[in-house]
Protein backbone atom coordinates (compact mmCIF):
# COMPACT_ATOMS: atom_id res chain seq x y z
CA UNK A 1 0.00 0.00 0.00
CA UNK A 2 2.74 2.42 1.10
CA UNK A 3 4.18 1.83 -2.45
CA UNK A 4 1.55 2.53 -4.16
CA UNK A 5 1.14 5.86 -2.63
CA UNK A 6 4.62 6.57 -3.28
CA UNK A 7 4.40 5.86 -6.99
CA UNK A 8 0.77 7.69 -7.00
CA UNK A 9 2.96 10.90 -5.33
CA UNK A 10 5.74 10.35 -7.58
CA UNK A 11 3.52 10.74 -10.20
CA UNK A 12 1.51 13.74 -9.22
CA UNK A 13 4.43 15.51 -8.63
CA UNK A 14 5.98 14.62 -12.41
CA UNK A 15 2.39 16.01 -13.36
CA UNK A 16 3.32 19.47 -11.54
CA UNK A 17 6.66 19.67 -12.85
CA UNK A 18 5.50 19.34 -16.54
CA UNK A 19 2.50 21.31 -16.26
CA UNK A 20 4.76 23.79 -14.89
CA UNK A 21 7.67 23.58 -17.09
CA UNK A 22 5.18 24.00 -20.02
CA UNK A 23 3.41 26.99 -18.71
CA UNK A 24 7.25 28.45 -18.44
CA UNK A 25 7.81 28.06 -22.17
CA UNK A 26 4.98 29.16 -23.28
CA UNK A 27 5.57 32.56 -20.94
CA UNK A 28 9.25 33.18 -22.08
CA UNK A 29 8.85 32.45 -25.84
CA UNK A 30 8.85 34.73 -27.99
CA UNK A 31 5.17 33.31 -29.37
CA UNK A 32 3.69 34.55 -25.70
CA UNK A 33 3.85 37.74 -26.88
CA UNK A 34 1.56 39.68 -28.99
CA UNK A 35 4.83 41.27 -30.88
CA UNK A 36 7.02 38.04 -31.30
CA UNK A 37 10.56 39.31 -32.04
CA UNK A 38 10.30 42.70 -31.70
CA UNK A 39 12.28 45.03 -29.31
CA UNK A 40 11.98 48.16 -27.13
CA UNK A 41 13.31 51.27 -29.26
CA UNK A 42 14.01 54.99 -28.57
CA UNK A 43 16.30 58.16 -29.16
CA UNK A 44 19.72 58.39 -27.63
CA UNK A 45 19.17 61.58 -24.94
CA UNK A 46 20.57 64.43 -26.28
CA UNK A 47 20.72 67.64 -23.91
CA UNK A 48 19.46 67.31 -20.75
CA UNK A 49 18.19 64.20 -19.15
CA UNK A 50 14.91 64.18 -18.81
CA UNK A 51 13.49 67.09 -21.44
CA UNK A 52 10.86 66.34 -24.02
CA UNK A 53 11.69 64.27 -26.87
CA UNK A 54 10.13 64.19 -30.45
CA UNK A 55 11.70 62.59 -33.36
CA UNK A 56 11.01 59.90 -36.00
CA UNK A 57 11.20 56.28 -36.26
CA UNK A 58 11.66 55.10 -39.49
CA UNK A 59 12.07 51.66 -41.08
CA UNK A 60 12.56 50.90 -45.09
CA UNK A 61 11.66 47.74 -46.03
CA UNK A 62 10.72 45.48 -49.17
CA UNK A 63 8.28 42.65 -50.31
CA UNK A 64 8.67 40.31 -53.79
CA UNK A 65 5.52 39.21 -53.46
CA UNK A 66 1.73 40.23 -53.88
CA UNK A 67 0.14 41.15 -50.42
CA UNK A 68 -3.26 39.58 -49.38
CA UNK A 69 -2.99 40.82 -45.94
CA UNK A 70 -0.97 42.85 -43.81
CA UNK A 71 -1.65 43.91 -39.69
CA UNK A 72 0.21 46.28 -37.65
CA UNK A 73 0.90 46.11 -34.30
CA UNK A 74 2.40 48.98 -32.38
CA UNK A 75 2.45 50.50 -28.92
CA UNK A 76 4.06 53.99 -27.93
CA UNK A 77 5.36 55.76 -24.68
CA UNK A 78 4.49 58.37 -24.12
CA UNK A 79 2.40 58.66 -28.04
CA UNK A 80 3.07 57.90 -31.50
CA UNK A 81 1.60 59.49 -35.11
CA UNK A 82 2.10 56.81 -37.52
CA UNK A 83 2.42 56.49 -41.56
CA UNK A 84 2.78 53.89 -43.83
CA UNK A 85 4.13 55.07 -47.70
CA UNK A 86 2.87 58.17 -47.48
CA UNK A 87 -0.84 57.66 -45.43
CA UNK A 88 -1.89 58.31 -42.42
CA UNK A 89 -3.36 55.59 -40.96
CA UNK A 90 -2.47 55.61 -36.55
CA UNK A 91 -2.06 57.34 -33.72
CA UNK A 92 -2.23 57.11 -29.87
CA UNK A 93 -1.03 57.48 -26.61
CA UNK A 94 0.45 54.35 -24.47
CA UNK A 95 -2.65 52.61 -22.45
CA UNK A 96 -2.95 51.60 -19.01
CA UNK A 97 -3.44 48.02 -20.14
CA UNK A 98 -0.47 48.45 -22.30
CA UNK A 99 -2.06 46.64 -25.13
CA UNK A 100 -0.99 46.81 -28.83
CA UNK A 101 -3.18 48.82 -31.16
CA UNK A 102 -3.81 46.79 -34.70
CA UNK A 103 -4.32 48.26 -37.89
CA UNK A 104 -4.88 46.36 -41.33
CA UNK A 105 -2.41 47.80 -43.73
CA UNK A 106 -2.09 45.37 -46.91
CA UNK A 107 -4.04 47.84 -49.22
CA UNK A 108 -0.93 50.96 -48.75
CA UNK A 109 1.88 48.17 -49.38
CA UNK A 110 3.83 48.02 -51.93
CA UNK A 111 7.72 46.58 -53.32
CA UNK A 112 9.32 49.55 -51.69
CA UNK A 113 7.62 50.96 -48.58
CA UNK A 114 8.64 52.95 -45.73
CA UNK A 115 7.06 52.65 -42.27
CA UNK A 116 7.38 56.49 -40.45
CA UNK A 117 6.80 56.67 -36.78
CA UNK A 118 6.20 60.06 -35.04
CA UNK A 119 7.52 59.68 -31.45
CA UNK A 120 6.85 62.11 -28.37
CA UNK A 121 7.89 62.25 -24.85
CA UNK A 122 6.94 65.17 -22.11
CA UNK A 123 9.51 63.53 -20.01
CA UNK A 124 12.27 62.58 -22.29
CA UNK A 125 12.21 58.95 -21.96
CA UNK A 126 9.56 56.43 -23.73
CA UNK A 127 9.83 53.08 -25.68
CA UNK A 128 8.24 52.27 -29.27
CA UNK A 129 7.13 48.17 -29.95
CA UNK A 130 5.98 47.76 -33.31
CA UNK A 131 5.28 44.21 -35.44
CA UNK A 132 4.37 44.33 -39.34
CA UNK A 133 3.23 41.15 -40.49
CA UNK A 134 3.00 40.34 -43.99
CA UNK A 135 1.27 37.31 -46.11
CA UNK A 136 1.04 36.64 -49.54
CA UNK A 137 0.00 34.37 -52.06
CA UNK A 138 1.16 30.85 -51.86
CA UNK A 139 2.22 31.29 -48.42
CA UNK A 140 4.97 33.79 -48.73
CA UNK A 141 5.07 36.11 -45.23
CA UNK A 142 7.00 38.34 -43.95
CA UNK A 143 7.57 40.25 -40.28
CA UNK A 144 9.11 43.63 -39.65
CA UNK A 145 9.77 43.99 -36.17
CA UNK A 146 10.95 47.46 -34.30
CA UNK A 147 14.87 46.35 -33.42
CA UNK A 148 18.62 48.16 -34.02
CA UNK A 149 17.74 48.10 -37.88
CA UNK A 150 15.42 50.84 -37.72
CA UNK A 151 16.72 54.54 -37.86
CA UNK A 152 16.30 58.19 -35.56
CA UNK A 153 15.69 61.25 -37.57
CA UNK A 154 15.79 64.62 -35.90
CA UNK A 155 14.40 67.14 -38.34
CA UNK A 156 11.31 66.55 -40.99
CA UNK A 157 11.91 66.58 -44.94
CA UNK A 158 8.75 66.89 -47.42
CA UNK A 159 10.29 63.63 -48.79
CA UNK A 160 10.57 61.57 -45.81
CA UNK A 161 7.06 59.99 -45.76
CA UNK A 162 8.03 58.46 -49.62
CA UNK A 163 9.33 55.25 -49.49
CA UNK A 164 12.91 55.28 -51.26
CA UNK A 165 14.00 59.06 -50.69
CA UNK A 166 17.03 60.13 -48.83
CA UNK A 167 17.52 61.21 -45.54
CA UNK A 168 19.74 61.46 -42.24
CA UNK A 169 19.27 59.05 -39.79
CA UNK A 170 21.11 57.35 -36.38
CA UNK A 171 20.73 54.23 -34.97
CA UNK A 172 17.89 53.94 -32.21
CA UNK A 173 18.80 53.04 -28.92
CA UNK A 174 17.75 49.84 -28.20
CA UNK A 175 16.34 48.79 -24.59
CA UNK A 176 16.01 45.12 -24.97
CA UNK A 177 13.70 42.60 -26.07
CA UNK A 178 10.38 41.92 -24.47
CA UNK A 179 9.91 41.87 -21.13
CA UNK A 180 11.64 45.04 -20.79
CA UNK A 181 11.22 47.32 -17.61
CA UNK A 182 7.81 48.27 -16.76
CA UNK A 183 6.61 47.40 -20.31
CA UNK A 184 6.72 44.00 -20.06
CA UNK A 185 5.62 41.88 -23.00
CA UNK A 186 2.13 43.08 -23.96
CA UNK A 187 0.09 39.89 -25.15
CA UNK A 188 -3.30 41.71 -25.95
CA UNK A 189 -3.86 43.66 -29.19
CA UNK A 190 -6.88 46.12 -29.70
CA UNK A 191 -8.41 45.82 -33.21
CA UNK A 192 -8.07 49.47 -33.89
CA UNK A 193 -9.68 51.83 -37.06
CA UNK A 194 -7.14 53.65 -38.99
CA UNK A 195 -7.58 57.32 -39.47
CA UNK A 196 -9.68 56.76 -41.99
CA UNK A 197 -12.14 54.91 -40.98
CA UNK A 198 -12.65 57.43 -38.12
CA UNK A 199 -13.19 60.43 -39.91
CA UNK A 200 -16.30 61.42 -40.38
CA UNK A 201 -16.94 62.21 -43.82
CA UNK A 202 -14.54 63.80 -45.67
CA UNK A 203 -11.14 64.37 -44.62
CA UNK A 204 -11.78 68.34 -44.67
CA UNK A 205 -10.50 70.30 -41.68
CA UNK A 206 -13.33 72.17 -39.84
CA UNK A 207 -11.63 75.39 -38.73
CA UNK A 208 -12.73 77.92 -35.78
CA UNK A 209 -15.37 80.73 -36.33
CA UNK A 210 -13.78 83.03 -34.22
CA UNK A 211 -10.23 84.34 -32.41
CA UNK A 212 -11.15 85.85 -28.79
CA UNK A 213 -9.54 88.55 -26.82
CA UNK A 214 -8.18 88.59 -23.50
CA UNK A 215 -9.67 90.00 -20.50
CA UNK A 216 -12.84 91.49 -22.36
CA UNK A 217 -11.35 92.48 -25.45
CA UNK A 218 -13.30 92.19 -28.94
CA UNK A 219 -13.85 89.11 -30.44
CA UNK A 220 -12.20 88.83 -34.24
CA UNK A 221 -12.99 86.60 -37.04
CA UNK A 222 -10.59 83.74 -37.30
CA UNK A 223 -9.07 83.66 -41.13
CA UNK A 224 -8.89 80.48 -42.26
CA UNK A 225 -5.98 80.74 -44.14
CA UNK A 226 -3.76 83.57 -41.69
CA UNK A 227 0.01 83.37 -41.59
CA UNK A 228 0.61 86.23 -39.21
CA UNK A 229 2.08 84.49 -35.61
CA UNK A 230 -0.93 85.44 -33.04
CA UNK A 231 1.77 85.27 -30.02
CA UNK A 232 2.24 82.86 -27.26
CA UNK A 233 -1.37 83.00 -25.64
CA UNK A 234 -4.73 82.34 -27.75
CA UNK A 235 -8.36 81.16 -27.82
CA UNK A 236 -10.50 80.02 -30.73
CA UNK A 237 -13.84 79.58 -30.60
CA UNK A 238 -15.67 76.65 -32.98
CA UNK A 239 -18.60 78.24 -32.87
CA UNK A 240 -20.32 74.69 -31.49
CA UNK A 241 -19.14 71.14 -30.21
CA UNK A 242 -16.20 69.31 -32.28
CA UNK A 243 -14.78 65.92 -31.85
CA UNK A 244 -11.24 65.58 -33.81
CA UNK A 245 -7.61 65.66 -34.03
CA UNK A 246 -6.88 69.38 -33.69
CA UNK A 247 -3.86 70.79 -35.96
CA UNK A 248 -1.88 73.46 -35.37
CA UNK A 249 0.08 75.50 -38.03
CA UNK A 250 2.54 77.70 -37.64
CA UNK A 251 4.62 80.61 -39.20
CA UNK A 252 7.88 78.49 -39.01
CA UNK A 253 9.32 75.33 -39.35
CA UNK A 254 11.11 75.18 -35.75
CA UNK A 255 11.48 73.14 -33.00
CA UNK A 256 9.14 74.26 -30.34
CA UNK A 257 6.92 73.22 -26.73
CA UNK A 258 3.94 74.09 -25.75
CA UNK A 259 0.39 73.73 -24.50
CA UNK A 260 -3.44 73.37 -25.61
CA UNK A 261 -6.13 73.25 -23.60
CA UNK A 262 -9.19 71.72 -24.71
CA UNK A 263 -12.47 73.60 -23.36
CA UNK A 264 -16.53 73.01 -24.10
CA UNK A 265 -17.85 75.95 -22.41
CA UNK A 266 -15.87 79.74 -22.48
CA UNK A 267 -12.99 79.34 -19.79
CA UNK A 268 -11.81 82.45 -17.37
CA UNK A 269 -8.73 83.66 -18.87
CA UNK A 270 -6.77 81.71 -16.51
CA UNK A 271 -6.04 78.02 -18.23
CA UNK A 272 -7.12 74.53 -16.53
CA UNK A 273 -8.48 71.70 -17.78
CA UNK A 274 -7.30 69.35 -19.95
CA UNK A 275 -5.75 68.89 -23.12
CA UNK A 276 -1.82 67.87 -24.53
CA UNK A 277 1.67 69.26 -24.61
CA UNK A 278 2.74 70.00 -28.01
CA UNK A 279 6.37 68.91 -29.16
CA UNK A 280 7.05 70.46 -32.68
CA UNK A 281 9.88 68.68 -34.43
CA UNK A 282 12.16 70.99 -36.41
CA UNK A 283 11.27 71.30 -40.39
CA UNK A 284 7.69 71.10 -40.48
CA UNK A 285 4.91 73.99 -39.67
CA UNK A 286 2.39 72.05 -38.16
CA UNK A 287 1.48 69.55 -35.47
CA UNK A 288 -1.23 67.32 -35.52
CA UNK A 289 -2.50 65.36 -31.90
CA UNK A 290 -2.08 62.25 -31.14
CA UNK A 291 -5.57 61.44 -29.58
CA UNK A 292 -8.82 62.88 -30.75
CA UNK A 293 -10.30 65.32 -27.91
CA UNK A 294 -13.88 67.05 -27.93
CA UNK A 295 -14.16 70.63 -27.86
CA UNK A 296 -15.79 74.30 -28.40
CA UNK A 297 -13.08 76.19 -27.13
CA UNK A 298 -9.10 75.26 -27.55
CA UNK A 299 -6.33 77.98 -25.84
CA UNK A 300 -3.00 77.71 -27.28
CA UNK A 301 -0.06 78.33 -24.88
CA UNK A 302 3.74 78.94 -25.26
CA UNK A 303 3.84 78.87 -28.98
CA UNK A 304 4.51 82.32 -30.78
CA UNK A 305 4.37 81.57 -33.81
CA UNK A 306 1.04 79.35 -34.05
CA UNK A 307 -1.36 81.48 -36.92
CA UNK A 308 -4.36 79.08 -37.31
CA UNK A 309 -5.75 75.84 -36.07
CA UNK A 310 -8.03 73.56 -37.43
CA UNK A 311 -9.42 70.07 -36.52
CA UNK A 312 -10.01 67.05 -38.67
CA UNK A 313 -12.98 65.62 -37.26
CA UNK A 314 -13.96 61.89 -36.51
CA UNK A 315 -17.51 59.98 -35.46
CA UNK A 316 -17.64 60.70 -31.85
CA UNK A 317 -19.09 57.21 -31.29
CA UNK A 318 -15.77 55.60 -32.83
CA UNK A 319 -13.97 57.69 -30.33
CA UNK A 320 -14.97 57.79 -26.92
CA UNK A 321 -12.08 55.85 -24.91
CA UNK A 322 -9.62 57.51 -26.80
CA UNK A 323 -10.62 60.87 -25.81
CA UNK A 324 -7.83 62.97 -24.22
CA UNK A 325 -8.90 63.29 -20.47
CA UNK A 326 -5.97 63.85 -18.53
CA UNK A 327 -5.60 66.88 -16.91
CA UNK A 328 -2.78 69.56 -17.99
CA UNK A 329 -0.83 71.81 -15.17
CA UNK A 330 -2.76 74.97 -14.51
CA UNK A 331 -0.38 77.09 -16.25
CA UNK A 332 -1.43 80.44 -15.56
CA UNK A 333 -2.71 82.77 -12.98
CA UNK A 334 -2.92 79.79 -10.86
CA UNK A 335 -1.19 79.27 -7.25
CA UNK A 336 1.45 75.99 -7.45
CA UNK A 337 2.47 75.92 -3.82
CA UNK A 338 4.19 72.58 -3.01
CA UNK A 339 4.37 70.98 -6.90
CA UNK A 340 6.92 70.54 -8.86
CA UNK A 341 6.87 72.17 -12.34
CA UNK A 342 7.73 70.17 -15.39
CA UNK A 343 10.59 71.55 -18.02
CA UNK A 344 7.65 72.14 -20.54
CA UNK A 345 5.85 74.41 -18.04
CA UNK A 346 9.36 76.24 -16.96
CA UNK A 347 10.12 77.04 -20.17
CA UNK A 348 6.50 78.21 -21.18
CA UNK A 349 6.11 80.34 -18.27
CA UNK A 350 9.68 82.08 -19.86
CA UNK A 351 7.83 82.70 -22.91
CA UNK A 352 4.54 83.95 -21.07
CA UNK A 353 6.30 86.62 -18.98
CA UNK A 354 5.11 89.51 -21.44
CA UNK A 355 1.50 88.74 -21.41
CA UNK A 356 0.22 91.12 -18.95
CA UNK A 357 -1.95 88.69 -16.59
CA UNK A 358 -0.95 85.77 -17.31
CA UNK A 359 2.15 84.65 -16.17
CA UNK A 360 1.47 85.62 -12.39
CA UNK A 361 3.35 82.64 -10.53
CA UNK A 362 3.65 82.49 -6.57
CA UNK A 363 6.50 80.49 -4.61
CA UNK A 364 5.64 78.60 -2.13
Amino acid sequence: MKRWRSLLLVAATALVLIAARQVLRRAGSPAAAAAPGAEWIWAETRGEAGAPAAFFAVKDFALDFPVTHAELRIVADEEFRATLNGRDFGAGSYPESGALAAYSVGDVLGRRNRLLVELRSARGAGGLLAWLDVSGRGGRRQTVVSDGTWRVVRRFDESLPRPGSRFRGEPPRVWGPQPTGRWGRPTAVVDTLSLRGLQNGAWRPAVPAVRLGRHGAPWRVARPRATRPLGPWVRFDFGRERTGYLTLRFADRDSGRGFVYYELRRPPDGLAGYGDVVLRIAGRDHWTASRPAKFRFVTVAGMPAVTRVEVIPVNPDKVAGLLAREPLPSLLGIERRGTLVSPVEDEIRGQLEGVPGLARRKEG
